[in-house]
């Protein structure tokens, strides 16, 4: 009916006391809780304090200085631009809500000339995959996916991402050498809505008692997968 979210959350105050009203079937009363609960929002704050969303989104917009005139990123400082550092902005830029088609989720960037996001890693993916295997293909994947059409894992950067993950699965189950790489790989697959080979799960799970796992970033990995598996 027109109404604001923000003139409905003032139509619930008491305009004698100042207090935000609740109801529970009782009629509406000044309620402690619902007061403390609404001030934050009357005066435009994102509750629970700090936001969440809005520190995300300074994130993303400070990425934006960080491309090449390429329009890639850096995966790790010095080494760089590749597709690896790309894939991992796509993702992020896609984690707040923007738009890995086009330059808009970089504001006050300077971005004339500069491809998209998606543009760049697509550039940056055959030299990325040259001589790897399955985990750099896992990680370029997991951003198409996230990406979404027209760009699509069975064709991109000239290649099927799919039966490449395929023809790099070992007679034991490794989609790559460590756990680590592997885990992308797997997450690749999952991202695009693919099951890994039985194998290569059965294969990260036994690599948990030979010494593979127990580093933060190859536990996160390989228990995303797992979680991801149910």
């Amino acid at each position: 009916g027109s109404n604001s979210p923000l003139a409905a959350l003032l139509s619930a105050t008491n305009s004698e006391t100042g207090a935000f009203q609740a109801d529970f079937g009782m009629g509406p009363f000044d309620d402690f809780f619902s007061t403390v609960q609404a001030l934050p929002a009357a005066v435009g704050k994102a509750y629970p304090l700090p936001a969440r969303l809005i520190a995300a989104k300074l994130g993303a917009s400070c990425i934006a200085n960080l491309r090449d005139n390429g329009g890639g990123w850096e995966q790790f400082a010095g080494a760089g631009v590749n597709a690896g550092g790309t894939a991992r902005a796509i993702e992020a830029i896609v984690a707040v809500g923007g738009d890995p088609y086009s330059n808009s989720f970089l504001p006050n960037a300077n971005v004339a000339g500069l491809p998209v996001p998606i543009s760049a890693l697509q550039t940056l993916t055959p030299a990325y995959l040259d001589g790897s295997r399955g985990g750099r293909v896992g990680v370029v994947m997991q951003a198409v996916a996230l990406a979404g059409p027209p760009a699509d894992v069975t064709n991109f950067a000239g290649g099927n991402l799919t039966i490449s993950m395929t023809n790099y699965l070992s007679p034991t189950g490794q989609y790559d050498t460590t756990a680590y790489p592997h885990s992308e790989a797997m997450l690749g697959l999952l991202q695009a809505g693919l099951e890994p080979n039985p194998t290569a799960t059965a294969w990260l799970l036994e690599a948990e008692t030979d010494g593979s796992w127990g580093f933060t970033d190859v536990d996160g990995l390989a228990i995303n997968v797992l979680g991801r598996l149910g």
